[in-house]
């Protein structure tokens, strides 16, 4: 049994280029976990993993004038938003044959929040799933794993949905393997697609339908290869996603753009190559390359905020008779479109993002880490406010917003993980998160489908360097406890 009290506090800036003359949120936030594992018999374990997740933030934000003057614009001040988040995931791990395992479980989510800045009056939701799966075992083909789950949602605002996954991998020799994937998956509305009510900005739609897709992955590797210990993995991927969430309409006497379901399906094809190579015991390296092909139908280019490829390399020095060690990261994002209901549609991107850091050991336990990085060569910038992060390939989506989903737009593996960067636009961002493993021994179970929606205005990161505009406010049905949020 093991329990975690996380706080923190502290004032977040954000600083811009142009315009802004000071923007912080002052953050106050407790995360609280629980977990007990217990062996009741030789066949049935039992995890129970509670968690209590508290953020409220406020925040301010003061515009120069233009022409300048001694006078500063009051975007916000102090305003208030937040949300509480709490639940608890239950799972069984059976197995009476030892060439089958069986898990079984139970997902409560409870949240609620509100949000002065975006205009989301108080709303609270609670979501109750079950889910099971199977298993195979090595004692029933020793050079195959297959697994077969499904998961039933039910929340109390939106419609229900049930999903399925069927998955297998199978070993051939000491180090080649095939692997696939098919399943559905759905995406329940987010707070601010349902609820929001921006003056001259957006409002919510509360009779939107989630948004619902298949999805299949396949895939060949090799484990090592040669003295250089070259890993390797070249992957497929399909989806077929309906009812996407956008912006559908606008109210010309409210002049608020109006969220709904986007008429027609969405199909996204594309391929990834990874690349692993540890040429001794200090030098490692990691070469990712995706490329991802989403045609928005009512557009017919290529889905907002979904880059057309994207490149991922790093280079990690780890000697090992000297108490130190370099990382060097490179991560390129190829061009994107941004679209709005006021100025069409705009391609942009095609940018580099370069992270530099090092770290430094004391004694045999202890250690320091100096970094510099998040350095930002950008093209096709002028007038717009592009993204920056770090760590593409470290799962920090966005920065610290925690999910073990994977995505559905592209299959880019974010330490082991499916998913996509995110990007800037106008005024709409989103992830789509497709059905992750159904159930794990060693975690808790994700919520099939998890839904995040970014907002134009910017807002600080949590950590890390370059720029970040994003938010999350309360989402309906995520994945386990609430990601630690950003805002827009």
């Amino acid at each position: 049994m093991s329990a975690n009290w996380q706080h923190t506090d502290g004032r977040l800036d954000f600083a811009q280029p142009f315009l802004t003359h000071t923007a912080y949120n002052d953050r106050n936030e407790d995360l609280v976990t629980a977990k007990l594992d217990a062996t009741l018999s030789h066949n049935v374990q039992l995890f129970i993993k509670p968690y209590y997740h508290s953020w409220r933030s406020h925040y301010t934000k003061f515009d120069n004038t233009i022409p300048p003057s001694d006078q500063l614009i009051i975007i916000e001040d102090n305003g208030p938003w937040g949300y509480k988040d709490y639940g608890a995931n239950v799972l069984a791990k059976l197995q009476f044959d030892p060439r089958l395992e069986y898990f079984v479980g139970y997902d409560v989510q409870s949240y609620g929040g509100n949000d002065a800045v975006l205009v989301i009056t108080q709303h609270n939701e609670t979501t109750n799933a079950l889910f099971a799966q199977i298993r195979t075992t090595p004692a029933l083909l020793s050079n195959v794993i297959l697994a077969a789950g499904a998961r039933y949602s039910d929340p109390s605002v939106g419609q229900s949905a049930t999903v399925w996954n069927v998955s297998g991998r199978w070993d051939i020799g000491s180090s080649l393997f095939v692997r696939g994937q098919v399943g559905t998956a759905f995406r329940l509305p987010t707070a601010e697609e349902l609820f929001a009510n921006d003056p001259d900005d957006e409002r919510g739609n509360p009779n939107l339908k989630p948004e619902e897709s298949t999805n299949a992955n396949l895939s060949v590797g090799q484990s090592h290869l040669g003295a250089a210990q070259l890993g390797w993995e070249l992957i497929g991927f399909y989806r077929k996603i309906s009812n996407l969430i956008d912006y559908a309409t606008f109210d010309p006497l409210t002049n608020q753009a109006v969220f709904g379901n986007v008429p027609g399906t969405v199909h996204t094809r594309g391929a990834q190559l990874a690349l692993d190579l540890a040429p001794s015991a200090w030098i490692s390296g990691h070469l990712d390359f995706t490329y991802n092909h989403s045609i928005d139908p009512s557009t017919e280019e290529q889905i907002a905020l979904v880059p057309t490829n994207l490149l991922k390399a790093s280079l990690d020095v780890h000697p090992q008779i000297v108490p130190f060690g370099v990382t060097v990261a490179v991560n390129h994002v190829g061009t994107l479109i941004a679209t709005g209901l006021w100025d069409g549609s705009e391609s942009y991107g095609n940018y580099t993002v370069v992270d530099l850091n090092g770290r430094y050991f004391i004694g045999e336990q202890r250690w320091s880490v100096s970094r510099v990085g998040g350095w930002c060569s950008t093209s096709q910038m002028a007038g717009r406010s592009l993204w920056g992060w770090r760590g593409l390939g470290q799962w920090r989506w966005p920065l610290r917003a925690a999910s073990p989903c994977p995505l559905h737009q592209s299959p880019i593996r974010w330490n082991g993980t499916s998913g996509r960067p995110p990007s800037s636009s106008s005024a709409i961002a989103r992830y789509i998160a497709s059905p992750s493993m159904i159930a794990s021994t060693h975690s808790s179970t994700c919520h099939p489908y998890q839904g995040r929606r970014y907002s134009s205005r910017p807002r600080p990161s949590d950590s890390g360097t370059g720029w970040a505009r994003y938010r999350t406010g309360f989402t309906s049905g995520h994945c386990g406890a609430m990601g630690t949020s950003g805002r827009r």
